[in-house]
């Protein structure tokens, strides 16, 4: 299309012209039709009728006309802004700042693509990392889920995050939730079993901690653990998390306990044993002493010395033999005992007949002092034992009651039901025994001996085969005594 000087075109401008033509025409034409509706006043004329549909009909063709030209002075304004911008963008003076804004627009184009490439890269790669942090995750819950030790995942406040079920086995927890309340740094026990001071330590200083301590549970489980505190640290190095790998230790610190406890009651009995038989030698040897001295003296200068003198030095013999068969009759029953080649054979013994034996048995001794031996034990008091071993006992225990009891002196047996064991009781109206004594009569490594009212001499032994054999049978043994008012021992027995 050609343009004129103001951009606009010659068919336009036309175009226009025709319109305006065509719109004056109608003009008088609607004039004319309205001169003529007046000259003719009929109602009824044909002329009148025609005149009117001559003006509706122009009238309308006005409206359309005014359309019309409306919408081409509406098209040529559009058009001849749309030729003036053309004219800026030709224009020398404009071009410049155009031409550079395109540039930097096709600029910023190339970069928003080289961004989206890049952004687009990117999410392909955090996809790719996602994916495989999505299967660490799955691994690690793993891991933790079905680990045979326990798992703590705890904030830097002291607060726990997760915790795996082998955990909530240890402490004895059917809740997760209560055992995720306590705070590690601030609960009592965890304070003092010394883990919430490792714990601190571990989120302090980023080192891993490993220890061992005894745990009371809030579920009331008593304890070992053995466990290690791992900091997690972020990119600035400080620790913000610490897991936890916590294990139960208690049955393997049982068995050390046990076998510190063993070794030193081994270490203790082996010393006890070195004591007792340094001083078992030095106790045969002195009858020996006497045995030798006195056999010689009747040996070079028997015809020197009258009756009595040979019947004393005869006696002095007899007495030092039998000390000696008595200790060494002790002494092998006590090493039967402990090495094991003493068997026990429990049944069902009547106490009132063992005692009643030992009483026959003693008499003759417990008469030189005039002492008196009561049994107040019911016929048909069972107990059940080892018979050979507690008729050891009784006998032992009648010997001491004779040897430390003043000459008309009273010796009771008696027997009592307490539960499911029997006591029974020798006492006498003795001597007695003071408190410090007491403590020694039962221990290898003290080794009490003391001489009875008659100037009888014991081995040391005796007390100590009670006790072994005693509680050997399921029982214990103790004394009850007062220096000057006399003695009860009392032992217990299983009824059945």
């Amino acid at each position: 299309m050609k343009l004129n000087q103001n951009g606009i075109g010659i068919g336009s401008l036309k175009l226009t012209k025709y319109f305006l033509t065509v719109f004056l025409m109608l003009c008088f034409l609607e004039a004319f039709s309205i001169n003529i509706l007046k000259d003719n006043q009929d109602l009824n004329s044909p002329i009148r009728h025609t005149s009117n549909l001559l003006i509706i009909s122009n009238f309308i063709l006005l409206i359309v006309a005014i359309i019309i030209i409306v919408s081409v002075l509406l098209y040529i304004f559009i058009k001849k802004r749309k030729t003036q911008q053309i004219e800026e963008t030709l224009n020398p003076e404009t071009n410049g700042k155009t031409t550079q804004q395109i540039f930097n627009l096709e600029e910023n184009i190339a970069k928003q693509k080289k961004a989206i490439e890049f952004l687009q890269t990117k999410n392909e790669e955090l996809l790719k990392d996602n994916t495989i942090i999505q299967k660490s995750e799955e691994k690690y819950h793993s891991l933790v889920k079905y680990s045979p030790t326990g798992i703590l995942f705890i904030d830097k406040n002291g607060f726990i995050i997760e915790v795996n079920q082998a955990m909530l086995d240890i402490l004895g927890s059917t809740d997760e939730n209560k055992t995720k309340s306590f705070n590690l740094i601030e609960y009592q026990p965890i304070i003092d079993s010394g883990m919430a001071n490792n714990l601190k330590k571990c989120l302090e200083n980023n080192e891993i901690i490993s220890d061992e301590c005894l745990y009371f549970s809030y579920w009331g489980k008593r304890i070992y653990l053995k466990y290690f505190f791992v900091p997690i640290k972020m990119e600035n190095g400080v620790a913000t998390h610490v897991l936890a790998n916590i294990e139960d230790i208690t049955s393997r610190k049982n068995v050390e306990i046990k076998m510190r406890e063993s070794e030193q009651k081994l270490r203790e009995v082996n010393l006890a044993k070195d004591k007792f038989f340094s001083i078992i030698a030095h106790d045969i040897k002195t009858p020996f002493n006497a045995i030798l001295g006195f056999s010689e003296l009747l040996k070079d200068d028997f015809d020197n010395f009258n009756n009595e003198e040979i019947r004393s030095f005869i006696k002095n013999i007899n007495d030092a033999a039998e000390i000696t068969y008595k200790l060494l009759e002790n002494l092998l029953e006590w090493s039967r005992m402990q090495t094991g080649k003493m068997s026990i054979t429990s049944e069902n013994i009547d106490l009132s007949l063992v005692v009643n034996e030992t009483i026959s048995f003693l008499k003759p001794t417990a008469e030189k002092k005039f002492i008196q031996i009561h049994s107040e034990i019911n016929y048909n008091t069972t107990a059940y034992a080892d018979k050979n071993m507690i008729t050891t006992v009784i006998r032992n225990l009648i010997s001491n009651a004779i040897k430390f009891s003043f000459p008309n002196g009273l010796i009771k047996i008696s027997a009592k039901t307490i539960d499911k064991f029997i006591e029974i009781n020798v006492s006498d109206n003795g001597i007695g025994i003071s408190p410090q004594d007491s403590s020694k009569i039962f221990k290898l490594d003290a080794y009490f001996k003391k001489e009875g009212t008659a100037k009888e001499q014991g081995t040391g032994l005796g007390l100590i085969l009670c006790k072994e054999f005693v509680e050997k049978n399921g029982g214990w043994i103790w004394v009850e005594s007062e220096s000057g008012k006399g003695s009860s021992f009392k032992f217990t027995l299983p009824k059945e």
